[in-house]
């Protein structure tokens, strides 16, 4: 009894080719994601907040001037960052424990700046809530719900990674 692999494989080669063509295209796609509009981020955080809070359209507004603000102030730290963060991985490849201690130092203090932007963008807010509201808000301390990520995401209301 002979069987005839000859054809099989051809076909097993084909679909191979196939899938394998489909996962580079999908890693193209998510290599490719730009981030998130800041705008669309402060919105997005307006309405759940109105949502969860039942903001007047004048708490919205404050909301959404107070956030953009606070991401406005988080752009510049956020590009120093990045390029700290880009030189740190330079330090490492190089084993240059001199420039890997500045660079750390650095990136703590610059994460600082963006947690302090955005814990007072939060108080800000808070103080423009009514007891009830006040009451139902659980302020973050910056890193927990707004930022690079977004709502929920690593940090910073309307950041942008």
């Amino acid at each position: 009894m002979s069987v005839d692999i000859g054809r099989g494989n051809s076909s097993l080669k084909q679909t191979l080719k196939y899938i394998t063509f489909g996962v580079l295209c999908a890693g193209l796609a998510l290599a490719q994601r730009t981030p998130p509009d800041p705008a669309a981020m402060v919105q997005r955080e307006v309405q759940h907040l109105t949502q969860t809070l039942s903001l007047t359209s004048a708490q919205q507004a404050q909301a959404t001037t107070i956030f953009t603000a606070s991401q406005a102030a988080n752009q510049s730290v956020m590009s120093s960052l990045h390029q700290a963060h880009t030189s740190l991985a330079a330090a490492i490849k190089g084993n240059d424990a001199n420039s890997i201690a500045t660079l750390s130092a650095q990136i703590g203090t610059l994460t600082g700046q963006m947690i302090a932007n955005t814990a007072k963008a939060d108080a800000s807010f808070y103080a423009t809530l009514t007891p009830d509201q006040q009451a139902k808000y659980n302020p973050t301390g910056g890193f927990a719900g707004r930022g690079f990520g977004g709502p929920g995401g690593f940090h910073g209301h309307g950041g942008q990674q």
